[in-house]
């Protein structure tokens, strides 16, 4: 995307939203890529109340977004959660979490990230630049 604004970090790019007219837009710090259908981004939530196996809809270095097609039972916005983020072809791993925002209409919540190791980081950002590369970003 021309638009975006490239910032090197740690070995990695990690792609920030320049500033936009729209308000849905302005609202993210980083690029966000759909994984491709074949190769899901696996996700498991674990909070006070719920645990969740997913797939994400998207993933940014900031955070994730995930289809919940049964409801959202237990989930309340600034939730602390556990995220267990499986990319593809990578072993899992864990990050914490904090539930942003919750969209009953779509079936969707975003989790934003709070303590995640700067290694795993590392490689949620080369999975970015690789769907980037694919036309992935949304």
């Amino acid at each position: 995307m021309e638009s975006e604004c490239q910032v090197v970090t740690r070995g990695y790019t990690c792609w920030l939203m320049p500033p936009s007219p729209q308000p849905a837009q302005a609202a993210r710090r980083y690029v966000r890529v759909a994984p491709l259908p074949k190769r899901p981004v696996e996700i498991q939530i674990m909070g006070a109340a719920f645990l969740d196996v997913l797939e994400a809809r998207d993933i940014s270095v900031g955070g994730v977004g995930v289809n919940v097609p049964h409801g959202f039972e237990g989930c309340n916005i600034r939730a602390a959660v556990q995220v267990i983020i499986k990319l593809p072809g990578k072993k899992a791993f864990l990050a914490k979490a904090v539930v942003r925002h919750v969209n009953t209409a779509m079936c969707l919540f975003g989790v934003e990230f709070t303590d995640i190791a700067e290694g795993h980081r590392r490689d949620i950002g080369l999975y970015v630049e690789q769907m980037i590369e694919l036309g992935r970003s949304r």
